[in-house]
């Protein structure tokens, strides 16, 4: 009996320091799971607030760079007494008119549209289209020679001279009263010898011409308003304001020139 009392005493203090060990123990990894915890628990808030907070400021700050810098492919802007020169049956080409001209691929143009009408063929280009450029400035001595021409083509399909002054005009237009003595406007033509209208770049001149300020400037809905008879390849430059808004409004430029008017009255 008294041999066994020392060996329990031992083995219970063993005992006791294993147990004081595992309590350690236990409140060291309560403390690292904790700390874990905490570490885990802050790591998600930084990631929420990075995904919501941040990306908002980037964007405003993109927002902010873009809009304080002209874009590099931007058109020149110019004033409405060239944007918006109306030439028809009823409007003289204005004596005071000043051409700028120059020639582009062999055609002559009003300069100030030259800016445009490149970009316009070269993005065409670009997409696949066919587009060849066949008419540009006219003199008002060439297209009164045209206009005669013409009348005497109508006249001997049995037409009267009075008719058939009518229908020259209709389609051509005399010296002095026709767009061609503008140098704003253009006629396109496919490159595949086909009808324009029946080509995929009479429908991408349509959808995409006012991004570079042309308008159709004898649409096919608008004869009467016009005075002209549908021209699917003659395209008038107004400026990319005024085409996306000939657009939106579907209006010709007659008819459009008249709606600025009452705005402006």
């Amino acid at each position: 009996m008294g041999k066994d009392r020392p060996e329990r005493i031992i083995k219970s203090k063993r005992h006791g320091k294993k147990e004081k060990q595992v309590k350690r123990l236990r409140i060291y990894m309560t403390v690292i799971l904790v700390t874990v915890g905490v570490s885990v628990a802050a790591a998600g808030v930084l990631a929420c607030l990075q995904i919501f907070a941040p990306p908002q400021q980037e964007e405003a700050e993109s927002s902010s760079a873009v809009s304080s810098e002209e874009p590099e492919d931007s058109l020149p802007v110019y004033e409405d007494d060239v944007n918006l020169l109306l030439v028809n049956s009823k409007h003289k080409i204005p004596d005071s008119w000043e051409h700028q001209l120059t020639e582009y691929e062999g055609i002559e143009v009003d300069k100030r549209i030259l800016p445009a009408l490149q970009k316009l063929m070269e993005d065409a280009q670009k997409a696949g289209i066919s587009l060849q450029l066949v008419s540009g400035y006219v003199s008002p001595e060439e297209q009164n020679e045209e206009y005669e021409k013409r009348i005497e083509e109508y006249r001997k399909d049995g037409y009267t001279q009075v008719r058939a002054e009518d229908k020259a005009q209709n389609s051509l237009g005399m010296g002095g009263y026709s767009e061609s003595q503008t140098g704003l406007s253009v006629v396109f033509a496919s490159e595949e010898g086909k009808n324009l209208k029946d080509t995929l770049a009479y429908q991408w001149l349509l959808d995409h011409s006012v991004e570079y300020g042309f308008v159709q400037r004898f649409p096919e809905n608008k004869t009467d308003e016009t005075g002209r008879d549908f021209s699917p390849g003659c395209y008038r430059y107004v400026g990319q304001e005024h085409a996306l808004n000939m657009r939106r409004l579907s209006m010709c430029l007659e008819e459009y020139i008249s709606y600025i008017d009452t705005q402006q009255g």
